[in-house]
């Protein structure tokens, strides 16, 4: 009995020459070269990186002060013009310091009167600080509204304090007064930066124009 003639086999199973003509003839750029466009894009990408805390520092500190602006504004109308406790009086809504996060909100205030009265009044602010507080939210637009926080503000009575040193002082040496003794229980440091400063003030001074004491009696 006679064999069978083989099946022939399909055209897919043969093996196709490779075109090495056409791959030969475009090589493949080199990993270790990078292409300019990738080098201006990793460029541009890093100075914008490097430029944005010096874009968005100034714009949150901007922020910061506007809020903190609107927040001294309704604090002050609110005390003068709508609060209704007898024991608030003689207020002055001096500055306001926000936090970063906007989550607290100290509000500084000078009183005028003795410490008796600064007490009473800030124990009336403290009293209502949430009647306060709903109107600051109405006038901010923020997301969250911070936490008030009354803090007495020293500044003005120090500022006060030492004016009145000062002007003392300058009456003493135009009257040719000698100077007071340097006591370490008896003098301040109220006392120490008003002479420091009437000092400067004598240095800057024109020497044409400077009185000389008067002789004593």
């Amino acid at each position: 009995m006679s064999k069978s003639p083989p099946w022939p086999s399909p055209p897919w199973a043969s093996t196709w020459p490779q075109c090495n003509m056409f791959c030969n003839k475009f090589p493949k750029p080199s990993a270790a070269i990078p292409s300019q466009s990738t080098s201006a894009g990793k460029a541009a990408s890093a100075r914008r990186s490097s430029d944005l805390p010096r874009r968005t520092a100034p714009m949150k500190t901007f922020r910061l002060a506007r809020v903190a602006e609107v927040i001294r504004e309704a604090a002050a109308k609110a005390i003068l013009f709508e609060l209704k406790d007898p024991r608030v009086k003689n207020v002055t809504v001096t500055r306001v310091e926000v936090s970063a996060d906007l989550q607290h909100a100290k509000i500084y205030v000078s009183i005028m009167g003795s410490e008796k009265e600064q007490k009473l009044t800030m124990h009336g602010l403290k009293s209502a600080t949430g009647f306060i507080q709903s109107r600051v939210a109405q006038q901010l637009t923020t997301r969250y509204v911070p936490r008030i926080n009354f803090v007495l503000d020293q500044g003005v009575k120090r500022s006060i304090a030492v004016s009145q040193l000062l002007q003392a002082e300058r009456q003493r040496r135009q009257e040719g007064e000698p100077p007071a003794p340097d006591d370490e229980e008896a003098v301040t440091p109220t006392d120490l930066e008003a002479r420091e400063e009437l000092d400067e003030q004598e240095a800057e001074r024109d020497p044409t124009d400077r009185r000389p004491p008067s002789p004593a009696p």
